[in-house]
């Protein structure tokens, strides 16, 4: 299961009440954790994945609320095509991601994560 911990004004954009939180960790996920902020360039929406682990981050520009609605895919479809760029194999990416669900994660100190299936 993926790990993506949201800042609030990440989850607020998203639509997600604390009614929608729930207190699981995925036990394990072959990219690790992640955390995902948005921020305004030029006035458009941007959002910033950044891994725990190793820092590797990328930056998913122009997004529509719609598309942040639907930030498991976004996540997916970016990440896919920034690590084809620093040339991993296909076989690798699907083994690696593809077959996971992502959880999303409420900002440190905060433990709870919100699923989704």
């Amino acid at each position: 299961m993926q790990l993506i911990r949201c800042t609030k004004k990440l989850q607020k954009e998203m639509g997600l009440k604390q009614s929608d939180l729930c207190a699981e960790e995925p036990r394990f996920s072959y990219l690790g954790s992640w955390h995902a902020n948005l921020i305004h360039i030029d006035r458009r929406k941007c959002i910033v994945f950044v891994n725990d682990k190793t820092l590797f981050n990328f930056i998913a520009p122009d997004v529509s609320r719609a598309q942040i609605r639907e930030l498991d895919k976004l996540f997916k479809n970016y990440l896919s095509s920034v690590i084809a760029a620093e040339g991993m194999s296909e076989a690798s990416r699907v083994r690696g991601y593809c077959q996971s669900t992502t959880t999303w994660g409420m900002p440190i100190p905060t433990t709870k994560v919100y699923s989704v299936r």
